[in-house]
């Protein structure tokens, strides 16, 4: 390179940072960073997963948590001294299951649970709750009752529009007692047994526990009975909540709900968050338990796919086929039963009907015997008698038997077409 292109390349260069330079100064004197909060609409995981915000504030808290859907955690229930946390708690529970929860209990874990229905004396209720005498009632009141119905019905806790329509509905005899918020919920200041300070939760009004039987060890008052009642079995612990809307996403923020929760499964291994019963569809199920089927069937799709729509190559063309005449069958049929039994049949068929041609041809052949009828026959053919009884009635092996055999039925076919000329 030339001294000039050198210089050239130096000086396009120099231009080039000082330009970039200058940009990049008017860029920062021009321009200032700002955030701003966007708000955005609730995500697809949080929609499906009621206890989201709870599993994150768990685990910001220094907890190993997990939480799922399904009926599989039942089945195989969490390791000793783990929390598990259920959103509902079905009246249908097996009998097998409720035995293996009973054991997992005994065994140290910790369950925290709320009854999926209210206890009616007619209908049979959870296999746990009956064991423990825990009943969920509610108020006699018809609005509060109604407007609770609507709120168990969102399937996810009490959403926004059914908080707001219970809040309006609230009498305000009730706003004015000291334990009803503004929201038309029951405010409860818990005595943790861990802790020497008091919590506050807000729970549904018209929801409360009973204790049965007298057995629980811990008990937070309700207007009209309990909201949290817990319950010894051996070395494990059931804690029965009168809802367990307070831990959902809506909610978890409030009061001390998060810092409650918390509290309850703080000395556990591992706190699992069951927040639905329902089982998961099959492509999902499967994709959990045989990954690699799955994966197997969709190559499998996919090659036949590949075969029935995409071909690599020319077609071959059907070839046109000649219809074959009369004497071609003929041969093409000796020929096959040549190959079969080495035209044994076809000379056995050959042979009876040349006999049987000669006995319609000459009656009296029929009243003859055996050597008779060779006798007779081998004149008119001009055959000897042992030949013609060899052809027609004996036992041919041999090749050079069949042969001859053969030739000699060519002459008893040529004696008798000569008779029915003569005739």
């Amino acid at each position: 390179m030339s001294r000039a292109n050198r210089i050239a390349l130096a000086v396009i260069g120099l231009l080039l940072v000082i330009a970039i330079g200058w940009y990049v100064t008017w860029f920062a004197s021009n321009h200032e960073r700002r955030y701003k909060d966007v708000r955005v609409d609730i995500s697809p995981q949080a929609k499906h997963n009621r206890f989201l915000a709870a599993e994150h504030y768990l685990r910001e808290s220094g907890l190993e948590v997990e939480s799922l859907s399904g009926r599989d955690i039942l089945t195989k229930l969490p390791p000793v001294g783990d929390t598990l946390v259920m959103a509902r708690l079905g009246n249908r529970l097996p009998r097998q299951r409720f035995d293996n929860l009973i054991e997992w209990l005994k065994q140290g874990g910790h369950l925290i649970v709320t009854p999926s229905a209210y206890w009616d004396e007619e209908e049979p209720g959870n296999l746990l709750m009956e064991e423990l005498g825990v009943r969920l009632m509610q108020s006699e009141i018809n609005e509060e009752t109604e407007c609770d119905q609507q709120s168990d019905g969102d399937g996810d806790g009490a959403g926004g529009d059914s908080r707001s329509q219970c809040a309006d509905d609230t009498s305000p005899d009730e706003n004015a007692q000291g334990g009803v918020d503004d929201t038309g919920y029951s405010i409860a200041k818990i005595n943790v047994p861990t802790l020497s300070s008091e919590v506050t939760a807000a729970f549904r009004l018209h929801r409360y526990l009973e204790d049965g039987d007298g057995w629980a060890q811990w008990r937070v008052d309700a207007p009209m009975g309990f909201h949290i009642l817990r319950y010894r079995i051996e070395s494990g612990t059931v804690t029965v909540f009168s809802d367990l809307d307070l831990f959902e996403n809506e909610r978890i923020d409030e009061r001390d709900h998060a810092y409650l929760l918390s509290l309850l499964a703080w000395d556990s291994a591992k706190v699992w968050l069951l927040y639905s019963l329902d089982m998961p569809a099959l492509p999902v199920q499967l994709w959990q338990r045989a990954p690699f089927l799955v994966v197997v069937v969709i190559v499998l799709l996919l090659l036949a796919g590949w075969r029935m729509f995409l071909y690599t190559g020319p077609k071959l063309e059907m070839q046109q086929r000649i219809r074959r005449n009369l004497l071609e069958h003929i041969d093409a049929t000796a020929e096959f039963g040549w190959r079969v039994d080495g035209g044994r049949k076809l000379f056995e068929d050959n042979r009876g009907a040349i006999e049987q041609a000669w006995r319609r041809r000459h009656p009296g052949l029929n009243g003859m015997d055996l050597a008779a009828r060779c006798e007779w026959i081998g004149e008119k053919s001009g055959l000897t008698a042992s030949s013609v009884q060899r052809t027609l009635y004996g036992e041919v092996v041999a090749e050079q038997d069949f042969i001859k055999a053969t030739m000699v039925l060519q002459r008893l076919v040529s004696g008798l077409s000569y008779k029915r000329e003569r005739v």
